[in-house]
């Protein structure tokens, strides 16, 4: 089977992840795997599937920037991949490119997938009139609509008025075999050793860009009031700077006197991320708006009690029983989750156990692309493509 994946906006590293993992399981399933993208992300992307050996997989490149210029490549790179090998599905991760998929798909009659990966037209603020009318095209012309959570699949039929039966809930994947580590202990300990943190001192983790919106003002001032219960607990920060205010963030830790409890780690490997996975005792992710947040499934996996604000998606991501829920810019109810956690080591040890419970049953990247696989042969061998 044949497969395009459209994706020209820029992107966040969850997609991406999310992307290279569901296309690496794709092509050793036998699928031929196309992807349409920016240049910004073709040589990474060629890269990453050259040390896989994967043969059955192309990368293609459309310019972003003037939207005339971009909406024609889009559409004869779609034609020249089709005369090459026939596409049997395109599917579009996020909102983008609608003319020419819709061309694309009057001019071929190739099924199309709608993966809706873009938080804010849910879950931030109200979309305007003309995002609204954009995505009612775009999902009206799709065969399938895809969303991550139930919450996401709920607020599009509310919203688009979608029939149920065209929306499917398919989740970002993770690789478990990636957290299921028997050298853990001392993964943590090499982490530990190099912050000179002791084995004992609580370790908070934060993965993601330091955008404000991620909360990583909030998780810094939630460190500062569990210091004054946990005097060595510790917050890692690992992800690049983005748009927080670097200047003012080390300003405060100086003035509250957290040099030595804080630690910017910047962007890491992706083996060098688990350590710190397994470095750490919880999970703490204040963020507003996310459309998933791959983090936190990977926490979960790791075993790791998570700390969120109690917003959608993210609540339906983690559920009531893999951590705990707060009050949306609470920082004093943040610290004091975390204290409960590490105080009681029962509910510790149930939010834990709960949480790799669930990723092993919603997050498995295996049975996420067993869905995308079934989604796929559906279109193909059992439904008539829908048409404007």
């Amino acid at each position: 089977m044949n497969i395009c994946f459209v994706q020209i906006s820029q992107w966040g590293g969850s997609v991406e992840f999310a992307l290279q993992e569901l296309s690496k399981r794709l092509c050793e399933r036998g699928f031929n795997v196309h992807i349409l993208t920016n240049p910004e992300k073709r040589s990474q992307l060629g890269r990453y599937y050259r040390t896989l050996n994967l043969s059955n997989v192309s990368v293609h490149t459309v310019p972003f920037g003037n939207a005339p210029l971009r909406n024609w490549r889009v559409l004869t790179t779609l034609l020249q991949i089709n005369r090459v090998t026939k596409l049997d599905v395109v599917q579009i991760f996020g909102a983008g490119s609608l003319l020419p998929l819709l061309l694309f798909k009057h001019l071929t009659r190739t099924p199309l997938v709608y993966s809706e990966w873009t938080p804010h037209h849910w879950f931030g603020a109200p979309p305007s009139f003309a995002q609204m009318t954009y995505n009612k095209a775009l999902i009206e012309c799709s065969d399938k609509i895809v969303a991550m959570t139930d919450t996401q699949k709920r607020a599009i039929i509310k919203n688009l008025h979608v029939p149920e039966s065209r929306v499917s809930v398919i989740p970002h994947g993770i690789d478990l075999k990636e957290f299921s580590c028997r050298d853990r202990f001392n993964l943590k300990a090499r982490v530990r050793k190099f912050h000179n943190i002791s084995q004992n001192d609580p370790v908070l983790l934060f993965v993601g860009r330091l955008d404000a919106y991620k909360g990583v003002e909030d998780a810094i001032e939630a460190l500062s009031e569990l210091l004054e219960t946990y005097p060595n607990a510790r917050l890692l920060l690992v992800g690049p700077p983005s748009s927080c205010d670097m200047q003012k963030l080390r300003g405060y830790i100086a003035a509250k006197k957290m040099v030595n409890n804080v630690f910017f780690v910047g962007m890491v490997k992706r083996n060098e991320l688990i350590a710190y996975y397994y470095a750490s005792d919880l999970f703490i992710f204040p963020s507003r708006l996310e459309g998933f947040g791959i983090v936190l499934a990977e926490a979960m996996a790791a075993s790791l009690p998570v700390i969120v604000y109690d917003l959608a998606p993210i609540n339906s991501v983690v559920g009531d029983d893999a951590g705990i829920l707060v009050q949306p810019g609470n920082s004093k109810a943040l610290a004091s989750a975390a204290r409960m956690l590490i105080q009681d080591h029962t509910l510790y040890e149930r939010c834990a156990q709960a949480g790799r419970r669930k990723a092993e049953r919603l997050y498995n990247i295996d049975r996420v692309t067993d869905n995308y696989v079934a989604l796929y042969m559906d279109l193909v061998y059992h439904r008539e493509p829908r048409y404007l």
